[in-house]
C-alpha cells in the first residue's frame, strides 16, 4: 500500500511538473503574441505616415 501512495505520490509530482512547463510555455506565447501585435501596429502607422 505504502508503494501504491509513493508512486501515486510521483506521478502527481510529475503532472504538475509537465503543467507547470505547459504553463510557462503558454505564457512565453502569450507574451510574444502581444510584442508582435505592439510590432504589428507600429508598423502599421509607419506605413500610413509615408502613404501618398
Amino acid at each position: 500500500m505504502a508503494a501504491t501512495s509513493e508512486q501515486t505520490a510521483t506521478a502527481c509530482e510529475e503532472v504538475s511538473a509537465s503543467s507547470n512547463i505547459q504553463l510557462r510555455a503558454i505564457q512565453s506565447v502569450e507574451e510574444a503574441s502581444e510584442t508582435l501585435t505592439d510590432i504589428i501596429d507600429k508598423l502599421a502607422d509607419t506605413v500610413n505616415r509615408f502613404k501618398v
